[in-house]
């Protein structure tokens, strides 16, 4: 037996055999204290963040403000560790009196079946009688110092209330004093507790004699649910014992009240919660659930904290509007990954070791078999390990996966048959999972480099190399490379080697010589091998193992599906909700694409936000966030994959490469209005331009028409469509031709409109009429294109100088229409229907400018080409510039979130 294993293998078990914590209903806090400090506890994420809760509470309550309480759930399957998370943070809140602060009262019940008067008895039964009458005497002097400083002043209310607080009995004097009168005090007392019983006077009876000795054990009876007689209950004024489930659940929010106007914290704990909500008669299941949520309600304005804890069918079928009162508190006690069992183990063995990060005698391959074969059940984990104990003990022999096997043979067999282990650096990164680590050790010619590797909770792998440790001395090319070695590296040089690789515990290791004729590489080699038995090694002379694992990096396939973060408005609130949309499943590859379509609204200076988030179950976890700084409208772009963790936007004008989004998740989730304004509408604006003209004039016209729809889609957030039409002259001259109406765009976007109005070319044309332009083959030309009965909006606005031709001669001498139609008529179709609005820009101030640019403009005088107000004429038509803030994300037509619970109830996204 080696001096090395003899050290590293406990001299006892230091695992539970039962691997479980157990609770009671009445514990003291001497206990709790021993417990506390005896009680090996890894720092888990549910241990964690219930004591994070309780802390939270504590410093809230301290603040002497009301509703500063908490309410928590806690879930998980039997044997996650729920009670021993509970069991933690209660005893480390026993431990307070050595801080600043009261230690709260801590009452902690157990549901046996869906009985809730039966819980409440054995909870409020934890109270003895001298407690529950100090707090009722409390709870009355609280009111009586109230009722001084309205009598006397707030120095005084202050004065009596830490005289209260110090000595409660000191009530009496202050009514022998007559500084307070008895009855505004029961008045106030009554007042108090109509909002916290419901207007049930028997609590107040109950309350008044608890502090009359000789009513004071028949009135804890009644207050902790105890059955008592007619007399008892004529004495004291009550109806009789309480045995409504409503009566418990006042009287429950009654002691907490009691409790926090006395100064004294309480937290009150409801375990197996499932047997309240899921009993065998439905009715009382869901009338139970109902008493739960009005206490989630009422006890944090209380100031008091709750926690209730199920199993994971209490949590999956309990209602949704008790669900969100937990907000943030939810805590799930779920299946332990590697590192939590690591962390498990080593507070375990921390014990009758002392070492702060070991886990020896176990390798990782038997970490692995005792979490496999526990499934991640913490109990289940603690109850192997101590089964594997006893099995490597007679011969201190290292844990590892065989012998994990071998200790289960007697008890629980395993049909699973050690995986062959891996031929390539490839297979090696492909078995990394979620939250393990890998160590790639290259052992070159010129020294040790050493890789780490690990995988974040998307699922995507991540490298990053330490400084290379150079070999000493050059080698001598000698036949026998160990001797060689022996005499080039120093005597310290095998701890230099380990320290160098630096492998965590918790990480597997591989190692690669690239250079096996080195003398130095080969002798670092045999010491790592022996220093880490299990690791894989592979010898390839030559290699570059930078470049190879960033290849297989690439290679990897998604673990988990990626989806687009974007925005919905709910169809009937208008609240917007963050939802997803697909882009690639879980096992796609580099090089895969997926086209998106989304809306784009007006965003701040720093763009639109493209995140990136990975599903797991109902959880997601972001990958990545890349802005862009694009014009508002429609977009259709293509997502292309990378690698794990890459995603490429291609086709969105601004983005060109992805620019890395600075501001956080949170900060993104908080610039999000919580609903859209009523201008949330698709809006078809149609834009009739004459380019008949001095070109200058045409120039000018074009841009008003450039800054009438920018503004138009700033102010329908990017809702936007946009036609282009031009028109120009009739000729009358049989040897030019008559131009027709074009139409350069139709209900396109914004940008797509942009783009036209550029491409338009412009160049006078010889033969055309000058006294007038084809205003009203522009007008046939929009009527034939528009559906009248299409719903939404459209706005027509004309820009342009010259009038319309008459349909047949006409006293203006204008020449008629050579396809005689009729602007009026055509008009008379546009103008009175409600999903219309008509705008015109006319050349010519309002004075000089034809009647007709009056009637093309809604019956208001047309705006002057050099003088117009853009964002007025805009608001002119019913498009009133929107105030609501600006939109981070991209937005997608209303269709039912794909993960309504996470992502727009708490955008919990880690």
């Amino acid at each position: 037996m080696s001096e090395e294993r003899s050290l590293v293998f406990p001299a006892r078990n230091p695992f539970p055999p039962r691997g479980t914590t157990s609770m009671e209903e009445r514990v003291l806090d001497s206990a709790l204290s021993t417990w506390e400090l005896d009680a090996p506890t890894a720092e888990l994420p549910a241990v964690e963040l219930l004591w994070s809760i309780a802390q939270r509470y504590m410093s809230g309550f301290a603040t002497g403000l009301r509703g500063q309480g908490q309410v928590a759930f806690l879930h998980g399957d039997h044997g996650t560790g729920k009670t021993h998370a509970v069991r933690h943070m209660l005893s480390r809140l026993s431990a307070r009196p050595r801080s600043p602060g009261p230690a709260p009262y801590r009452l902690y019940v157990k549901a046996q079946d869906d009985d809730f008067l039966s819980c409440y008895r054995r909870l409020m039964s934890q109270i003895d009688p001298p407690v529950l009458r100090d707090l009722s005497l409390r709870f009355l002097g609280a009111i009586a110092g109230v009722e001084a400083g309205r009598a006397y002043g707030a120095e005084t209310e202050a004065s009596a209330t830490e005289a209260l607080r110090e000595e409660p009995d000191h009530l009496y004097a202050m009514i022998r004093d007559m500084m307070v009168e008895p009855g505004a005090v029961l008045q106030s007392q009554a007042r108090e507790l109509s909002e916290i019983t419901g207007d049930q006077e028997d609590f107040q009876r109950a309350l008044t004699s608890l502090l009359d000795p000789l009513l004071e054990a028949a009135a804890y009876d009644w207050l902790v649910g105890r059955e008592i007689d007619p007399v008892d209950a004529s004495r004291l004024g009550v109806s009789g014992s309480i045995t409504d489930h409503e009566l418990c659940r006042y009287g429950i929010q009654l002691m907490v009240a009691m409790c926090s106007r006395s100064g004294r914290p309480v937290v009150v704990v409801i375990d197996q919660c499932e047997r309240l909500m899921l009993g065998e008669v439905e009715e009382t299941g869901r009338r139970n659930e109902g008493l739960l949520h009005s206490l989630a309600e009422r006890v944090p304005q209380e100031n008091g904290m709750l926690v209730l804890i199920g199993n994971e069918q209490a949590w999956d079928r309990m209602r949704r509007d008790l669900k969100q009162r937990f907000g943030h508190n939810v805590v799930a006690s779920s299946a332990m990954n590697l590192d939590q069992a690591v962390r498990l183990l080593q507070v375990y063995l921390r014990e009758v070791s002392g070492a702060e990060d070991e886990i020896r005698p176990f390798r990782l391959s038997g970490v692995r078999a005792l979490l496999a074969q526990s499934e991640g059940n913490a109990r289940r984990l603690l109850q192997l390990a101590w089964l594997a104990y006893e099995r490597a003990a007679p011969d201190r022999a290292p844990i590892t996966r065989a012998m994990v096997e071998r200790a289960l043979d007697g008890e629980q067999p395993s049909s699973r048959a050690a995986p062959p282990g891996p031929t390539t650096l490839g297979e090696v990164v492909a078995r990394l999972e979620e939250s393990e680590r890998l160590t790639v050790v290259e052992l070159g010619g010129e020294g040790l480099i050493a890789f780490d590797l690990h995988r974040d909770a998307a699922g995507t792998p991540h490298g990053r190399s330490r400084p290379m440790m150079p070999w000493p001395g050059p080698p001598d090319g000698r036949a026998d490379h160990r001797a060689a070695a022996r005499e080039h590296l120093p005597e310290d040089a095998r701890a230099a080697v380990l320290r160098a690789a630096g492998v965590p515990v918790t990480a597997d290791v591989v190692l690669v010589c690239t250079s096996p004729e080195s003398p130095q590489a080969s002798q670092a080699m045999d010491w790592l091998s022996a220093a880490h038995p299990e690791a894989a090694c592979f010898t390839e002379p030559g290699a570059d193992v930078v470049e190879l694992l960033r290849r297989t990096i690439a290679a990897d396939p998604l673990r988990l599906p990626y989806e687009l973060v974007a925005l919905r408005a709910d169809p009937d609130s208008g609240r917007l909700l963050l939802d997803t949309l697909p882009l690639f499943p879980a096992g796609a590859r580099g090089g895969e694409s997926a086209e998106v379509t989304v809306h784009c609204p007006p965003a701040d200076e720093r763009g639109t936000a493209f995140a990136i988030v990975a599903w797991r179950g109902d959880a997601p976890t972001l990958v990545s966030v890349h802005s862009a700084t694009l014009v508002p409208g429609r977009r259709t772009f293509t997502a292309e994959l990378l690698r794990p963790g890459r995603v490429r936007f291609a086709g969105l004008r601004g983005l060109g490469g992805p620019v890395k989004e600075d501001r956080g998740w949170e900060e993104l989730v908080a610039a999000v209005p919580d609903k859209l304004d009523g201008s949330w509408e698709s809006v078809h604006v149609i834009c009739a331009v004459e380019i008949s003209g001095p070109l200058g004039t045409v120039r000018e016209r074009l841009l008003r028409v450039r800054q009438v729809i920018t503004v138009a889609a700033e102010a329908l957030l990017g809702m936007l469509e946009v036609s282009l039409v031009v028109y120009g002259e009739h000729s009358y001259d049989r040897d030019a031709a008559d131009q027709p109406v074009v139409v350069a765009a139709w209900r396109t976007t914004l940008e797509e409109a942009l783009r036209a109005l550029g491409d338009l070319r412009l160049e006078r044309r010889p033969g055309g009429y000058p006294y007038a332009a084809q205003v009203e083959d522009m007008l046939d030309t929009v009527v034939s294109r528009l559906s009248l009965d299409a719903e939404g909006r459209s706005v027509l606005l004309t820009v342009g100088d010259r009038p319309p031709h008459p349909p047949r001669v006409h006293r203006s001498e204008i020449l008629p229409c050579p396809r005689r139609y009729d602007w009026e008529a055509l008009l008379s179709r546009l103008d009175p229907h409600p999903g219309i609005a008509l705008a015109a820009i006319c050349d010519r101030p309002p004075d000089q400018a034809d009647a007709v640019w009056t009637r093309l403009n809604g019956g208001r005088p047309a705006a002057s080409l050099d003088t117009v107000d853009v964002r007025r004429l805009v608001a002119d038509v019913g498009l009133p510039l929107s105030s609501a803030r600006r939109i981070p994300f991209p937005m997608i037509d209303g269709v039912p979130p794909s993960h309504p619970p996470t992502l727009s109830e708490a955008s919990r996204v880690t």
